[in-house]
């Protein structure tokens, strides 16, 4: 599965500004976000360290990440 944005690079930059948001407006946005952070989610921890306001997100994958890990 290749880039969602064209290029891996593309993909990260917008990754950075969505996790560097306090507040996601509008439906597709979300999807973006979602797929982005799905897609690359240590990136998506690394960047949204700082960011209080993305707790649940964070939560969200640091989950996925466990279960993932877990099973495999």
């Amino acid at each position: 599965m290749g880039p969602i944005n064209k290029t891996i690079e593309n993909d990260l930059i917008k990754l950075k500004h969505f996790s560097e948001q306090k507040k996601l407006v509008g439906y597709i946005s979300h999807l973006w976000f979602y797929g982005l952070r799905t897609k690359y989610p240590f990136e998506y921890l690394i960047f949204s360290q700082g960011n209080l306001y993305q707790t649940n997100f964070r939560k969200q994958v640091k989950g996925i990440l466990f279960k993932h890990l877990i099973l495999n």
